[in-house]
This record gives C-alpha cells, structure tokens and sequence, in this order.
C-alpha cells in the first residue's frame, strides 16, 4: 500500500486535526475535519474504530496498528479495513506525509500571493455588508457607553436560565437597518460616535486591552463596553497590535504573517518593520512555519474588525500575532518567557511601544465550561455563580497587570475552566506591565443549546 505518494512511509502519522462527536445514519462516532481547509473532506469514523485514532501517531506501521488495537479493545480488526481507513486518511490528507506537505505548500504560497487575508466571519458570524457591520458595532457601543455612564458592570451574563431553549448564533438582519442598533437606537453608521465627554480622565492614555473573540452577537456587551472605553486612544494610535488565540497551533508557538488583513471596509496594512524585527529575533522558520493558520483563524479578525471601524477614516497599521497554547508551560511550571519566540515577541513589542503610539490587544476568551466542553455535570444557577466568583479573582489579578501572577493562577488550578486566551493575554500582560488594569465588562455567553454550558468573556483596558 503506498500512503502519501512514498512506498518508504509504512508508519502513518496523523496529523492536528478537528475531531467531534456525531451521529451519521444513527450511528455513534467521531467526525473529522481539517483546521487549515486544505480538505473540504469530513471523514467519518464510527465509534468502534475510534480507539484506532490515538495510536496512528507514525511509530506503528498497519501490522502494529492492528495489534494494539486488538490489545486496546479486544476485538480483531481485518487487515482491510485498516488499510481503508489509512487511504481515507490520506486521501483527506489527514495524514502528516509528503501529500499534505505538497498542500501545505501549495496553499501557503497562494495565501502570502493574495491581495489580502479575505475575511472569514463575514456573512457568518457578522454581516459583510459595510454599513450594516457598522451600524451593529455603534449601536454595540452606544450600549457599552451607557453601561459605563450609569456604573453598570455586566454581572452573570445573558440572564439565560440553565434550562432556557436559545439560539446560539441569532440571524443576522436581513436588508437595510436603517441605522439602528440592537435595541432599536438610531445610530450613525458613518461617523464612530466617540462620547468623548463621558470618558474617564485616563481614557486618552490606554495602551491596551483585552476584547472577547467569541462572536459579536452573543459578545457584544463586552466587546461594547471595551471598545467604548478604549475608542479614544484607539482613534489615535499609529499601530495596534492584536495577540490572538492559536486554536490550532502548537505548543508556545509564535506565528505572524506579512500578509494584510482585509475587513468590509477594505484593507488595513501589517506594519512589516515589526514583523521583521520579531522575526530576526525568534528565527523565520519559527515564526512562519504556520502561517497558513492565519487563514482560517478567527481570533484576530474579532479584534481587528472593531479597530478598523474605529480607525478607518485615517491610517493605522497593524501587527496580527497568533499565539499558540501554554498547556506545557502549564503543566511544566516552567515560565513561558523562556521560550524564544515568546521573549522576542515581548522584546520587540515593549520597543515599539516605547516609541509609537501603540495600542497592544489580546483577543482572548475566559472560560470553557459544561457538557459541551466535556464536563459531566451541566451548569446550574449556583456553578454558574461558582464560575462568575471565580472568573472575578482573575479578573482582579488582571487588574495587576502582573504576567507572572497570571500565569501562576492559571497553573494553580491547571487550568481547569479552559481559559480561551491565556497566550494572549500573557504576552499582553508582559508588554503592558506596570500600568493599571481597569474592568471594562463580563459576561457568561451560552455555550450550548440548552444554555448548561458557557463560555465567560471579559473586557480589560490598561492605562
């Protein structure tokens, strides 16, 4: 059998991959998807077959792979369907071979050739239509800016009962808005309304935040009340850094991109010079070996959307970062400053901020807790006052702007609420140390169906 196009490669590795549960034809199983989009195959694999997965790891050829499925499970497997299932893999290009180096390349290539990095949550998770997407964030921060102005701090979420049937992702608004906002505000959707008068004394110094990156509609509180806060250092900044979450990349990877992002309302330019200063520091090969990722990763384009709108009337450039997971580091105890592409990254940026006016943003989500999470137990009232009582700790420890203290609560507990946003936040933390962290919003956003599972979300500005 050959795999990969190389009769030499008889020991198949199976490479990052998005794996669910799913039901197909009434049968239980696991539903397997590419991250990068290289494949717009969805394998399915039955829940039978499944204990096959982890052991595809490249150290067992087919005869291995048979035989510790057999000691796994106790139940003898065929040669032959073994052998499909590796061609299926394959064929998805599921497998880490010469085929899905081939495509890797292929596609880098065409992605750093494009006029842009095209937008990926437009006409999904937002409108792609400029004026409607424009009039959402207003009327967002019109919200957020009254929240501020009568003292209110989003407490416990979206108010939805553990047992309450909602839509996870609302329908977007069809046609023309008119210009109103969620709650029926008449907005201008041309001109960001800053509320100037309304700010604290500090506003006009804030040299960074943290902005969710679930999306806007069930975030839109926070990314409101944030974006608000931020506005007016945000409308006079040259660059604006965004440190997102990774969700595919590896451990304490650093990956950056010379490619510009685009939004509805055109093209916002990647700053080269620090792209090229982080990058001789951490080594090319480092910090571009994923690049592709930037193509499919939503964390950045959530922060860049509400940067772009509030600087499209005058130039701002930007550095998009995507910032890998800290489980090791974690898990280890060992500090993520140690890591080379880390510590560059923090250099560079604590530079150029000394020197321009730069706003430094981590896109970042909190927890990740409940069934759909796999957690046994869904989320009533009291976990999910539980989950607010702990989420406010952190938040407090964020208010420190204390990278260190962040990361030791966090590897306190192992991370056992799933925090969405603990690269990013960390290497914000880092660049921001020493200036004072204020709350900027919190919500608990409805993670499942039934409302039992929830993902926290918090908004922070630094000044």
């Amino acid at each position: 059998m050959e795999i990969g196009h190389s009769p030499n490669q008889v020991k198949p590795k199976l490479r990052e991959i998005h794996m669910q549960s799913a039901v197909h034809q009434g049968q239980q199983g696991i539903l397997l998807t590419d991250p990068l989009g290289l494949s717009e195959r969805r394998l399915f694999v039955p829940v039978a077959l499944a204990p096959l997965l982890p052991l595809i790891d490249g150290s067992r050829d087919l005869g291995a792979l048979r035989i510790g499925f057999e000691l796994r499970t106790g139940i003898p497997l065929s040669p032959s369907v073994i052998e499909n299932l590796i061609s299926e893999l394959d064929i998805s290009r599921f497998l880490d071979n010469a085929l899905f180096a081939q495509a890797v390349k292929a596609a880098t290539e065409e992605y750093k050739q494009a006029k842009s990095r095209s937008p990926i949550m437009a006409g999904k998770s937002c409108s792609g239509d400029p004026q409607e997407l424009a009039a959402l964030l207003q009327g967002q921060l019109d919200e957020g800016r009254l929240k501020r102005v009568q003292g209110q701090v989003p407490a416990g979420g979206l108010g939805v009962s553990p047992n309450s049937k909602i839509p996870l992702s609302p329908p977007l608004p069809k046609g023309d808005s008119g210009g109103l906002s969620p709650r029926g505000l008449k907005t201008s959707s041309e001109t960001p309304s800053d509320g100037v008068a309304d700010m604290p004394p500090w506003a006009a110094d804030i040299k960074g935040i943290i902005s969710p990156h679930i999306d806007f509609l069930r975030g839109g509180p926070v990314y409101g009340q944030v974006w608000a806060t931020a506005a007016p250092a945000v409308r006079e900044a040259d660059l604006i850094v965004i440190l997102g979450t990774d969700h595919n990349g590896g451990e304490g990877e650093i990956t950056l991109t010379r490619q510009s992002y685009e939004t509805p309302w055109g093209i916002i330019p990647t700053d080269q010079e620090v792209v090229n200063k982080i990058a001789a520091l951490a080594g090319e090969d480092a910090v571009f070996g994923g690049e592709l990722r930037h193509r499919g990763e939503h964390s950045v384009e959530a922060a860049l959307i509400w940067a772009h709108y509030l600087t499209r009337d005058r130039p701002c450039q930007v550095v998009p970062i995507l910032c890998g997971s800290f489980e090791s580091f974690i898990h280890q105890n060992v500090s993520p400053a140690q890591s080379r592409s880390i510590s560059a990254t923090i250099e560079v940026l604590r530079e150029t901020a000394n020197k321009r006016r730069t706003i430094i943003v981590a896109a970042a989500d909190l927890a990740h807790v409940g069934p759909a999470f796999g957690d046994l137990l869904p989320l009533d009232l009291a976990a999910r006052a539980s989950l607010e009582a702990q989420d406010r700790r952190l938040i407090d420890i964020l208010g420190m702007a204390d990278p260190g203290a962040f990361f030791e609560e966090i590897r306190g507990d192992g991370d056992q609420r799933r925090i969405c946003g603990i690269p990013p936040i960390f290497i914000a933390l880092s660049v921001l140390s020493g200036l004072v962290g204020s709350p900027a919003g919190y919500s608990q956003c409805p993670a499942s169906e039934d409302g039992t599972s929830i993902v926290s979300i918090c908004g922070m500005v630094y000044h």
